[in-house]
């Protein structure tokens, strides 16, 4: 059940100066978060791109899929303390600590969707 509505919601880019720039989070008003990021060190398809530090931090970072990691509150989310909608629909996308890799950005999108609308908090 919805247990109030957090008023932090928004965005945040994940730029790192050791890493460089490389995705972003969204944060929604029922306290999840959605993580993507790309490039080097990411589940992606150009997660080898890169091959020493200043490439890393110097090279655009584009790439056909993307990883995700879902979050409440700033926790990461386990695949099996999913809400049971949630659960269902991506149980073999994500692994065990909530991470799924080489998204497509429809796919991306359908998460986002689904997080959004999400009005349980994660299973104890």
């Amino acid at each position: 059940m919805r247990t109030g509505m957090m008023t932090n919601s928004g965005f945040t880019s994940t730029d790192q100066s050791e890493f460089g720039h490389r995705g972003f989070c969204i944060e929604f008003s029922n306290g999840y978060s959605v993580s993507v990021q790309w490039g080097w060190m990411n589940y992606c398809s150009n997660r080898g791109d890169a091959q020493n530090h200043k490439d890393r931090v110097s090279t655009s970072f584009n790439s056909k899929t993307a990883e995700v990691l879902l979050m409440w509150k700033g926790e990461f989310v386990p695949v099996n303390k999913f809400p049971r909608s949630l659960f269902l629909a991506w149980q073999y996308s994500f692994d065990d600590f909530g991470v799924a890799g080489n998204l497509s950005a429809d796919s991306v999108g359908r998460l986002i969707r689904d997080v959004v609308s999400l009005d349980r908090e994660p299973l104890d």
